[in-house]
């Protein structure tokens, strides 16, 4: 569960930064896990909180699909359920929903297994998010095979 979390905390961040310079100046304050239910043992509804410093327009990221490897093998995904609209200019914190599942021929054991000996190095995502910005266009994000330790480099979560 906390893998999911960070993905999802990484994909929002990296939804908001794009090629305007006040879009790169956008980050992550926070981020908690404000409740999550099991569904059977294969997965987990999920809402995060979110706290975003936007000093630009208003934007909202939807469709957010994410999927976790091990040594190149599918672990699970993640999927958001509802879009969020990050209002401009200002500090707040936001709900993002969603479903995290394991993939065919993961159990919940393994993963538990994996969480006790995690070394963020053998682990890769790919993902693809869609950010609207406020009266204008729209831009889908996709990356495949990113390793984690890369993009938590550059987040201190």
């Amino acid at each position: 569960m906390k893998c999911f979390k960070r993905i999802v905390v990484l994909l929002l961040l990296v939804a908001l930064s794009s090629s305007c310079s006040k879009i790169k100046e956008i980050h992550l304050t926070s981020w908690a896990v404000e409740s999550y239910t099991p569904v059977g043992f294969r997965g987990l509804d999920l809402v995060l909180k979110l706290g975003v410093d936007n000093p630009a327009l208003q934007f909202t990221v939807y469709d957010v699909e994410a999927e976790l490897f091990r040594h190149g093998k599918s672990l699970g995904t993640f999927v958001t359920t509802e879009p969020v609209t990050v209002k401009p200019r200002m500090v707040a914190e936001y709900s993002l929903k969603g479903q995290a599942r394991l993939s065919d021929g993961v159990s919940l054991f393994s993963v538990l297994a994996l969480v006790k000996n995690f070394n963020m190095a053998e682990y890769s995502i790919s993902y693809s998010a869609s950010v609207k910005i406020r009266g204008g266009g729209h831009v889908t994000l996709r990356k495949k095979d990113v390793p984690l330790n890369e993009l938590f480099e550059e987040v201190e979560i």
